[in-house]
């Protein structure tokens, strides 16, 4: 973000990442538009997890969220059954458990008590009146790399059994999609730098860009609608050049090294 005395109070500079003030930007994505469904923007100095709870407020009945380890708590897990929603999770470290049913090989319903420790962005109040045990269910799965098998968990607020263990690990494993479009978001829709100079037309800027993307993924939605196979190149490679090198001063404006203002190019030297 531009180096100004405002934007330094709202989104101050974290010391060991360099003199710039940076913000946190978190989004959900719908799977298969690949649009942004919500987002919040804040400083790098709030948690991911404290961050991403007015987006789990507003998750509809019968949403489900994909997301990565980080979310695998007990009070997201909580946040997520109160908006009568869902989540898959990894389980990427270990977690304190009591089996209450196995449904199959592999796949169980787990019992979880409430920890000791109450979030620092949890009220005293909410956490006392949280459930003293909850109860998910738990894949184990083995895929293949190139070390050889592995082993990977999933941890899931799913509770019906109709929907088989096969069917949430295939849902899971397409998150990586999810992951393409950030990348999009940042890098090529031009985002990675904000240019405006006050908080509010921060935010400005960053929705109407935001929006610009969720308009490309719409038509690129459209263009395949009634076909059977998604797009063969993607427009956004195809339209966008990725090898700009961009620049700030310590006021933090934004050049780039090869600007249109230049009227010849400036050969560098190697010494």
């Amino acid at each position: 973000m531009q180096d100004t005395p405002k934007i330094r109070d709202h989104y101050p500079p974290i010391e060991k990442d360099g003199m710039f003030p940076q913000g946190l930007l978190q989004v959900f994505i719908r799977q298969g538009s690949g649009q942004i469904h919500d987002f919040e923007l804040g400083s790098r100095k709030i948690s991911e997890l404290e961050l991403v709870l007015p987006m789990l407020r507003k998750m509809q009945d019968k949403n489900l969220l994909l997301a990565d380890d980080l979310y695998n708590t007990y009070y997201h897990f909580c946040v997520v059954r109160q908006q009568n929603a869902d989540i898959i999770v990894p389980g990427k470290r270990d977690r304190n458990y009591t089996v209450v049913k196995i449904i199959s090989d592999g796949d169980e319903i787990v019992k979880i008590n409430k920890p000791r420790r109450r979030p620092v962005y949890v009220s005293k109040e909410e956490w006392n009146n949280l459930p003293k045990t909850i109860f998910l269910r738990r894949l184990c799965y083995r895929y293949q790399t190139k070390e050889g098998l592995q082993t990977a968990i999933l941890y899931t607020t799913i509770m019906d059994e109709k929907i088989e263990k096969t069917e949430i690990i295939l849902k899971y494993t397409s998150r990586w999609d999810i992951e393409i479009c950030i990348r999009e978001i940042k890098m090529l829709m031009d985002i990675n730098v904000l240019r405006a100079k006050s908080p509010d037309v921060l935010k400005k800027e960053l929705t109407a860009s935001l929006i610009a993307y969720n308009f490309v993924r719409y038509i690129i939605a459209k263009s395949v609608e009634n076909t059977d196979f998604p797009p063969k190149e993607n427009i956004f490679y195809q339209c966008t050049p990725t090898n700009r090198t961009i620049l700030l001063d310590k006021r933090g404006r934004v050049f780039n090294r090869w600007s249109s203002g230049r009227n010849r190019k400036i050969e560098v030297e190697d010494y």
